[in-house]
């Protein structure tokens, strides 16, 4: 599979049924408690260990009542298992930043953490990962998940003599 199908498989799916996309970046943080937030970044690595290891099946059953509400279940497997295999295996993830939202988040009443990981895969080398958890029945749950290519200043810039071509597909929304 091609960069540019990757890329528009990343923006048309994955952005469209989970809804984290990188606005989140934007998100101040704001305090739990210090046990809280320990769950909470627990439950986001067992999910996405899940999700490393191709159990898809698996990580859809983790998700909270609104995730389920939102993706249906083929769904979600089919985004993934288009997704994930061409990022290659995972090679490093380090947590970049953690945002604990009390009162709810983009939809999602309650508490809700959103969690952002800068990630290395074998077949792309820079990647931002989030995960957005929401607090069900007492414990710390799936709600979102979205990856996208880390975009630098050096990736901003066309090859010296190359040709660009620019393409914007319009939303009806």
């Amino acid at each position: 599979m091609n960069f540019l199908r990757l890329s528009f498989i990343r923006k048309s799916l994955l952005a469209a049924l989970v809804g984290c996309g990188s606005s989140l970046l934007a998100h101040a943080d704001t305090t739990a408690d210090p046990p809280s937030i320990n769950e909470a970044l627990s439950s986001a690595k067992s999910w996405l260990a899940e999700i490393d290891a191709a159990q898809y099946e698996q990580s859809y059953a983790e998700g909270c009542t609104a995730f389920h509400n939102k993706v249906p279940h083929d769904q979600w497997v089919t985004v993934l298992k288009a997704l994930r295999p061409p990022l290659g295996p995972l090679v490093s993830r380090k947590e970049a930043s953690h945002t604990y939202k009390p009162d709810g988040y983009e939809g999602l009443d309650g508490e809700c953490m959103v969690i952002i990981y800068n990630s290395v895969f074998t077949q792309i080398p820079s990647e931002i990962e989030v995960v957005v958890l929401k607090r069900e029945d007492g414990k710390w749950r799936a709600a979102g998940y979205n990856a996208q290519p880390q975009v630098t200043a050096q990736d901003d810039q066309p090859p010296p003599e190359a040709s660009t071509t620019t393409t914007t597909q319009q939303s009806s929304r």
